[in-house]
């Protein structure tokens, strides 16, 4: 028998997982300052003595291998084996809930819209590890600035960028045709990433702008739809009016 142990701190986007047996105990904090027990405290949830190996769930290699080596001292008869959350859902999907679920991501700024469509921050565009699991390798790049094209010279991503900030005067309805042919032509085969600086507003507008334009819905039940699977989503006002004002073109409506 395998027992998951998740030492993954809050304060890091995470994949969930709904049959994890002790969550979240941030103990590498705890383990330095030897302020609790940790063979007590995972004992009271589970009794280790039935466990064959003990997978660690962390998300720093360095952290996790300190882990693993002081619960090794106490545990010398067990195999400790840190792994991050995403080779996880690679050798054990068993074990996690369905892939990225915003609804139960802490920090949510990494949401699958529908399939092969998925909207996140600068960070998550960033994770090779995280966009291979997900066959991702079309990007919608709208925060520049902040984050490269970190993968643009591998096979097989391609990339659209749009040097654009976070500026209610920018007119961002002017993307839309091409964004939405370029999501059009990739989602097809492969996951397409649309992201900004923190997933909120310019990479949130784009993402509305294409599941109006390809649901044939208004903006309000288009902005509903979106934000019921990225919660953080927030354009800003001049993007939000925006919005409005393609609905008129694509519907010839307002809602």
């Amino acid at each position: 028998m395998t027992l998951f142990i998740d030492f993954r701190t809050e304060n890091t986007p995470f994949i969930p997982f709904e049959k994890v047996l002790i969550g979240n105990l941030n103990s590498y904090h705890i383990l330095e300052a030897k302020q609790i027990d940790v063979l007590k405290l995972i004992s009271e949830h589970h009794p280790i003595s039935t466990s064959e190996s003990i997978i660690l769930i962390i998300n720093d290699q360095a952290k996790g291998k300190v882990i693993a080596e002081k619960l090794s001292e106490k545990w010398p008869q067990k195999t400790f084996t840190p792994l991050s959350d995403v080779s996880v859902l690679k050798l054990f999907p068993d074990v996690s809930s369905p892939p990225l679920s915003p609804a139960s991501s802490p920090m949510r700024s990494f949401s699958m819209i529908m399939p092969n469509l998925y909207i996140s921050d600068m960070y998550h565009a960033q994770n090779f590890e995280l966009l291979s699991t997900l066959n991702i390798n079309a990007i919608i790049n709208i925060a520049p600035k902040l984050a490269e094209n970190k993968f643009e010279q591998k096979y097989p991503f391609v990339y659209m960028t749009i040097y654009e900030d976070d500026n209610p005067k920018v007119d961002m309805k002017s993307y839309f045709s091409f964004t939405n042919k370029f999501i059009e032509k990739y989602r097809k085969d492969r996951g397409v990433l649309v992201h900004c600086a923190a997933g909120i507003s310019r990479s949130s507008t784009v993402i509305i702008a294409y599941v109006m334009y390809k649901l044939k819905l208004g903006f309000n039940e288009a902005y509903t739809f979106v934000q019921e699977r990225h919660p953080i989503t927030d354009p800003n006002f001049g993007f939000i009016c925006q919005l409005h004002q393609y609905e008129k073109e694509i519907k010839g409506t307002d809602s």
